[in-house]
């Protein structure tokens, strides 16, 4: 009898625990905006650059599932940190609904960064034909396939964007090209595969994103199910001779309006001089 009670308990407890995820994953977790602070420590870094903040974001897909309350919520966490510096990593736009892409643009446009805002495009951006002109629009300075130096009180670093290996048009060569080596350099690609092709000795921190982080993350499956562009690198991050490869979870879904074990997030990295 006590087996069986047991048995019963367990089974309850078992679907209540499912039912919890689920609803978790379809109501609360798309919508709960997380920020993942992180430090970059390096001898690159100097005194001119302790302390530098940059706020990443990507994989908005505005339109399908983001609307417009969670971007109010997006540029205010963003803004409150009062970043130098804010990059976006690629796919601003769903590309499955009628999108008044209005609002967009002028909350795009409050996001304040006094060292500028930065961008490459995403795979989604490519077939728009919208995105790009939007954040140019919202004042994001373009990195396709190009780099800048950034000078921050006596001190410099680079930014690189090289652009999606899916729908775009890569060329490592071109994006390289002047990059002064002793400056620390971040790279901005979209998909995460990009960076077997990529300049180790050139490039220290890689920013990406396109998988999600699942954004249903469940091991077993998700290793034989992953997207094009994020098959090698999919989540995480990966240490790949002294080069740091960083892909983040986005900010929006695809498809169906759900994530589990894989936070939307915003990044803010915080430079330390070594």
């Amino acid at each position: 009898m006590n087996k069986k009670k047991g048995l019963v308990t367990g089974i309850i407890s078992a679907v209540l625990l499912i039912a919890l995820l689920l609803y978790n994953g379809f109501n609360v977790n798309p919508h709960d905006l997380k920020v993942r602070e992180e430090t970059i420590v390096s001898s690159k870094i100097d005194d001119g650059l302790d302390g530098t903040l940059i706020a990443y974001f990507c994989d908005l897909h505005y339109g399908h599932n983001i609307k417009e309350e969670d971007l109010d919520k997006l540029v205010e966490k963003i803004n409150a940190f009062d970043p130098d510096i804010i990059i976006f990593g690629g796919d601003l736009l769903s590309n499955d609904e009628d999108i008044d892409t209005g609002y967009l643009l002028n909350k795009l446009k409050e996001l304040d960064a006094r060292y500028g805002k930065y961008t490459v495009l995403g795979d989604e951006d490519h077939l728009n034909g919208m995105s790009e002109s939007i954040l140019k629009e919202a004042n994001f300075t373009m990195l396709t396939n190009t780099n800048g130096k950034i000078y921050i009180d006596g001190s410099f670093i680079n930014l690189l964007g090289v652009d999606s290996l899916i729908n775009g048009d890569p060329d490592i060569e071109s994006a390289y090209e002047g990059v002064n080596p002793s400056y620390y350099t971040f790279v901005i690609s979209h998909c995460p595969d990009i960076a077997k092709q990529l300049h180790a000795d050139k490039s220290d921190y890689i920013l990406s994103g396109h998988s999600l982080g699942g954004p249903v993350y469940i091991p077993v499956i998700n290793y034989f199910y992953r997207p094009e562009g994020a098959d090698e690198y999919y989540r995480g991050k990966h240490y790949l001779s002294g080069t740091v490869l960083d892909i983040s979870n986005g900010v929006g879904t695809i498809n169906k309006d759900i994530r589990m074990f894989a936070d939307a997030e915003i990044v803010l990295y915080k430079l330390k001089a070594d």
